[in-house]
């Protein structure tokens, strides 16, 4: 038998409202209240389940001076090249 890695990614997403003097300003509002945990997801803001072969690319496009970590991107197997 082979052994794979399998991605399961769960989606969890909540709208909310916040006034603000702009949209940059909205997110930032938002960004805090989450970072200060006045946000918290839970299993009613469930939306979807992926589950995925895990496969990892190296983009060509980085720099050699950036760690081998920073390189690797996270692409489903029907994407990768």
């Amino acid at each position: 038998m082979k052994k794979y890695s399998i991605k399961v990614m769960e989606v969890l997403s909540r709208i909310v409202d916040v006034e603000a003097v702009d949209e940059n300003d909205a997110i930032e509002r938002v960004r805090q209240m989450y970072r200060n945990c006045q946000i918290v997801l839970d299993d009613s803001d469930y939306k979807e389940t992926e589950i995925s072969v895990y496969t990892t690319f190296l983009s060509p496009c980085v720099h050699e001076k950036n760690s081998r970590e920073d390189r690797h991107l996270d692409i489903p197997k029907h994407l990768s090249p």
